[in-house]
C-alpha cells in the first residue's frame, strides 16, 4: 500500500497498484486487510504529495486539469487513430514484437492454468517452506499470476480510458508480458522439447518479429548517429550570412533544427518576450510569423511565405504528421478542419514558391510519437529566385 501510495505521488495512475493487493489477500483469507492497505496508500501518496493537503485548490485545479487533458487528447496528435485500447495493443506489439505479444499473453494464460490444478496439491508444501525440497518448482503460482493479471487489467484500462496514447505507457507492462514469454519456454522444455524451447527463447530475445535484441539494436544506432536536427542546423548554418533568414511554421522547439543553442528556451519566457530573443539571433535569423498581438499567433501560417518571406523554410515530421494523418479523413471537427486548411494551404503556397533543398529522410515513416523523439524527419526548402507571389 506504502509503494502504491508513493507510486501515485510520482504519476497519478501508479495508485491503480493497490489493487494487486486484492488478490493475495484473498489467497491469504485476509482481505480485511486491504482497507487498511488503501489507507496507507492514501498516507504515503500525502507524504510524497503534501499539495494534496497543503494547498488544496490548486492541487485539485492542476489534477482536473490532468484528468480532463487525458479524455480530449494531447491537441492533435492522436487524432484520427483507433481507440485507446487498439493503439495501446498497437504500443505492445511494437514496443515488445507482434510475435513475442502473443507468446507472452499465451504463456500467462498457460501459467494461470497449468497452477490452478498445481497449486491444490502444493497448500501443504506452502505451508511450511523449511521442511519442502526444492520447494521453488512447486509453490503455487497462482497468486503471483493473479497480483500480475490485476495489475496489467487494471493499468491497461487506467491508461486506456483517456485521448492520449503515448507508447511510453505501456512500458510497465512489457516486463509481465516477458514473464509470459519465460513462462511458454519453460512450458515448451517441460514436454521433453528442449532444443525447440531453446530455439523459441532465442527466436523471441533475438528479435524475429523485429523486437527483441534486432529493436534494441536499430534504435540504438540510430540514438548513435548524428541526430538530424543537429545535422539540418549545421547544414543550414553553412548556407547562411549575417542576414540569412530561416522560416519556422511553429515556436522554436525541440523538433527545431539546431541553428542557436537557445533554441528550446523560447517555450519558458512567455509570447510577449519572443520577438526580442528571435531578433537577437543571427547566422542565420530565424523567423516565425507573428501577428501584432504574439499570443494569436498559429503554426502554418501562410503570411510566413506571403509576407515575411524567410530564404529557408524548415520543419519536422513531428509538426505535420499529424495533420497528413487528419487530412485522409473526412470525418473531422471544425477545429481540426481549421488545422488541416490552413496546413495545406501554408503547403500548397509552399510548393509554389520554395523548392525542397534538403530532407533528413525520405523514407520516414511515422509509427508512433514516442520514436519521433529519437529520429523524425526535418526538411528544408529554399525560396525559389523567381516568386509566384504577386507581392515578390
Amino acid at each position: 500500500g506504502a509503494l502504491a501510495g508513493l507510486s501515485a505521488g510520482t504519476k497519478y495512475v501508479g495508485f491503480v497498484s493497490v489493487f494487486c493487493l486484492l488478490p493475495a489477500l484473498i489467497y491469504q483469507k485476509k482481505t480485511l486487510l486491504f482497507g487498511g492497505s488503501l489507507a496507507v496508500a492514501c498516507v504515503a501518496f500525502v507524504v510524497s504529495t503534501p499539495g494534496a493537503i497543503l494547498e488544496q485548490a490548486a492541487f485539485i485545479r492542476d489534477f482536473t486539469f490532468e484528468v480532463n487533458h487525458s479524455r480530449e487528447g494531447h491537441g492533435i496528435v492522436f487524432s484520427a487513430t483507433s481507440p485507446a485500447p487498439l493503439y495501446h495493443l498497437g504500443n505492445l506489439s511494437l514496443g515488445f514484437g507482434p510475435i513475442a505479444m502473443l507468446v507472452g499473453f499465451a504463456g500467462l494464460i498457460l501459467l494461470a492454468a497449468k497452477n490452478y490444478v498445481a497449486s491444490e496439491s502444493a497448500k501443504d508444501l506452502s505451508e511450511d517452506v523449511d521442511s519442502a525440497p526444492a520447494i521453488s518448482s512447486h509453490l503455487p503460482i497462482r497468486p503471483v499470476v493473479a497480483v500480475l493479471g490485476v495489475f496489467f487489467v487494471t493499468y491497461f484500462l487506467a491508461v486506456s480510458g483517456g485521448q492520449i496514447k503515448f507508447m511510453r505507457y505501456i512500458l510497465p507492462l512489457i516486463p509481465i508480458l516477458a514473464l509470459g514469454v519465460g513462462a511458454m519456454v519453460t512450458y515448451v522444455e517441460q514436454q521433453g522439447k528442449a532444443g525447440m524451447a531453446l530455439a523459441l527463447g532465442l527466436l523471441l530475445v533475438g528479435g524475429i518479429d523485429r523486437g527483441g535484441f534486432v529493436g534494441s539494436a536499430t534504435l540504438t544506432a540510430q540514438m548513435l548517429l548524428p541526430d538530424v536536427r543537429d545535422t539540418a542546423g549545421q547544414w543550414l548554418k553553412s548556407k547562411s550570412t549575417e542576414s540569412t533568414t530561416i522560416g519556422l511554421v511553429s515556436d522554436p522547439w525541440f523538433w527545431s533544427p539546431s541553428v542557436h543553442p537557445e533554441v528550446p528556451i523560447t517555450r519558458m519566457v512567455g509570447s510577449q518576450n519572443l520577438l526580442g530573443i528571435w531578433n537577437s539571433w543571427s547566422s542565420p535569423k530565424v523567423v516565425r510569423h507573428l501577428p501584432a498581438n504574439p499570443s494569436e499567433r498559429y503554426d502554418w501560417d501562410v503570411r510566413l511565405l506571403t509576407e515575411d518571406k524567410p530564404e529557408y523554410v524548415a520543419f519536422s515530421s513531428f509538426e505535420y504528421a499529424a495533420l497528413e494523418r487528419l487530412a485522409k479523413v473526412s470525418s473531422r471537427t471544425d477545429v481540426e478542419n481549421l488545422f488541416v486548411n490552413r496546413y495545406q494551404e501554408f503547403t500548397k503556397q509552399l510548393g509554389q514558391d520554395y523548392e525542397k533543398v534538403w530532407d533528413s529522410d525520405f523514407t520516414h515513416t511515422v509509427v508512433v510519437e514516442d520514436m519521433e523523439y529519437v529520429h523524425p524527419r526535418v526538411v528544408i526548402c529554399k525560396r525559389k529566385l523567381k516568386s509566384t507571389s504577386p507581392s515578390q
